[in-house]
C-alpha cells in the first residue's frame, strides 16, 4: 500500500511563481505540494488521494481534505452546484444512449 499511484514526487518541493500568476501558483500548490489539504502533512491533495486509493487513508479522510479543499477554491452556489450536477448527469445519459446506439 503506502500510496504509489501518481509520480508527484517527482514535482519540485516548490512550484512558487512558476506560472506566472499568483493565483494560478497557489492552486497548484494546493493540488501538488501544499501540506495543508493533505493527511500526512505534504504532497498536497493529489497525495491525499494517492493514499486513499491505496488503502492507507479511509474514504473519511479523504472527503473531509477535498471538502477544505474546495471551501478554499470553489464557490458554487447551492443553485449553480445543482445545475452543475445536471449537466454531468445529462452529458453522461447521451454518452450512454450514443455507446448502445440510441441517440
Amino acid at each position: 500500500m503506502s500510496g504509489g499511484h501518481f509520480d508527484y514526487w517527482s514535482l519540485p518541493d516548490d512550484l512558487s511563481d512558476a506560472w506566472q500568476d499568483h493565483e494560478v501558483d497557489e492552486l497548484v500548490q494546493d493540488l501538488f505540494c501544499n501540506g495543508e489539504f493533505s493527511v500526512r502533512g505534504y504532497g498536497g491533495l493529489l497525495q491525499s488521494l494517492d493514499f486513499y486509493l491505496s488503502g492507507d487513508i479511509g474514504e473519511e479522510d479523504y472527503r473531509e481534505a477535498v471538502s477544505s479543499f474546495k471551501a478554499k477554491w470553489m464557490h458554487r452556489t447551492p443553485k449553480n452546484r445543482v445545475a452543475f450536477y445536471q449537466q454531468k448527469l445529462q452529458d453522461y445519459a447521451d454518452k450512454l444512449k450514443r455507446e448502445m446506439g440510441e441517440a
